[in-house]
């Protein structure tokens, strides 16, 4: 009937404003997570070592943001084409994912 389909309307406009309240919240975990390793203190001085030289040599500890931070860096400073390796494709799958999330939630939110 005519209710019942008014009804399911709003349960699937409620459930499309909960996806998306969801989604924010998650991509505003991701910026702060981002502002927080050590490699975007050094995002400036990256950008200018990339300009001024053909090769780059970034050493960093683990879980600093070197794998996914600079792909990121990369496409922000317009270097255009980036690629993402790892020495597995396990781990070049799930840092290319993660790159792509990061970089959507930084590109176009």
């Amino acid at each position: 009937s005519e209710a019942q389909a008014e009804a399911l309307g709003v349960l699937v406009l409620m459930h499309e404003d909960y996806v998306q309240k969801k989604q924010l919240a998650q991509l505003r975990a991701v910026c702060r997570e981002r502002a927080r390793l050590p490699i975007a203190a050094y995002a400036d001085a990256i950008g200018a070592a990339l300009r001024s030289s053909q090769v780059l040599v970034l050493m960093g500890d683990t879980g600093c943001g070197k794998s996914t931070q600079l792909p990121q860096m990369l496409l922000a400073a317009r270097f255009g084409r980036v690629a993402c390796t790892q020495p597995r494709r396990l781990a070049a799958m799930s840092l290319s994912r993660r790159v792509a999330i990061e970089a959507h939630a930084t590109h176009t939110a």
